[in-house]
């Protein structure tokens, strides 16, 4: 029986792979023209946006997974009811339910999988490709080998040492120019919370003023420097970054680890900001291996009704519009949580569940 079972899992990982491998071509290509719009800005180059899309590959692949397991197992499975090998099975007594224990077991490997390379590898190459995408950007620079970010306006210049759970702004200088360009104001800040589009809450603040003025009491006149020191707790400060600067400095939502949206979350309640997005992104990671379970049983009732009726162009379209179906409703879902802020936890869960219970009901009805 293990025998059986190992060669139903590896018919459903077989199957999903080179349906991976079309759809990640696909929007891999998508992903390289889109980068290759940027290239000859700064020092942008078509090695480097050939890398970039690259580095984005497993995040799309983990993106495209649960619709390539159900797209694929319909094919696999749909080629073994063909074969009547399912019917043999049947035949030895097995029910619908063990069928599926292997297929099962093969959505818990894969679930493993994405979660160890949500946490370990993903962030790093999309850390990566964040780097290389703000070669772009003519007036930054990140520090070589260091964490440092540093970019100017026309009369601004900031430093920020580094970022903690990739959203957090540390070591923060900025400084601002006078008009003859020379610097009239360094604010330092310990750190800073981004709370919207062009607002930084700095906190541990310290102010230092340059004034210069030149006295005219004699021929020569003589040029006198003021600096004076200021400490504030938190400061609110309108930002200058661009939203392409504010993309390399801080990490967009998706290529955080698991640890650090739960982190980040609870450092956001501690400090009495809004944590919705982040908890609503994590409650979605941890729900994933159900909606990936899901998909990989929905394809098991199908085939085991009768496969004449039911040629392999309409296995497929099923499976596309299933997929597809299922993609516009998890969106759909996303952007009303985020929109009137529903719960996070449950409407994060409640799609990947309504699928699941779809799957175990036509399951349960085959006969």
């Amino acid at each position: 029986m293990k025998r059986v079972d190992r060669y139903l899992a590896s018919v459903l990982l077989l199957g999903a792979l080179p349906v991976l491998m079309l759809l990640l071509g696909l929007f891999g290509f998508v992903t390289l023209a889109e980068e290759l719009e940027d290239v000859g800005k700064g020092q942008f180059e078509d090695a480097d946006a050939l890398r970039v899309a690259l580095l984005t590959l497993p995040r799309i692949a983990i993106d495209l997974l649960p619709v390539a397991a159900l797209l694929g197992g319909v094919m696999a499975l749909g080629d073994l009811a063909g074969e009547h090998e399912l019917t043999v099975l049947r035949a030895a007594g097995m029910s619908q339910w063990r069928l599926a224990y292997p297929l099962f077991a093969a959505a818990v490997l894969l679930s493993g999988i994405v979660l160890i390379a949500q946490q370990y590898v993903v962030p790093v190459l999309e850390h990566a490709a964040t780097e290389l995408r703000g070669k772009a950007l003519v007036s930054t620079v990140h520090g070589g080998k260091t964490t440092e970010f540093w970019t100017r306006d026309a009369t601004h210049f900031i430093r920020v040492g580094d970022v903690r759970y990739g959203t957090i702004p540390l070591d923060i200088e900025i400084y601002d120019l006078s008009s003859n360009r020379t610097v009239r104001r360094v604010l330092h800040a310990e750190s800073a919370d981004v709370i919207g589009p062009g607002r930084w809450l700095l906190r541990g603040v310290s102010e230092t003023r340059i004034t210069v003025s030149r006295s005219t009491t004699s021929e020569r006149g003589v040029t006198q420097v003021q600096v004076t020191h200021h400490q504030q707790a938190t400061r609110a400060w309108q930002s200058f970054l661009s939203p392409e600067q504010m993309t390399s400095l801080i990490a967009p939502i998706q290529t955080l680890t698991v640890t650090d949206l739960y982190n980040y979350a609870e450092y956001l309640d501690g400090a009495g900001l809004n944590s919705h997005r982040y908890r609503f992104r994590f409650w979605q990671i941890l729900s994933m291996p159900v909606g990936l379970l899901a998909m990989c049983l929905l394809g098991l009732p199908f085939v085991l009704g009768s496969v004449r009726s039911r040629p392999a162009g309409v296995r497929i379209l099923f499976g596309a519009t299933v997929g597809i179906g299922f993609y516009l409703v998890e969106q759909t879902a996303s952007q009303l949580t985020m929109l009137y802020e529903l719960p996070a936890s449950p409407m994060a869960v409640l799609p990947d569940v309504m699928l699941l219970g779809a799957s175990i009901f036509t399951l349960a009805r085959v006969e």
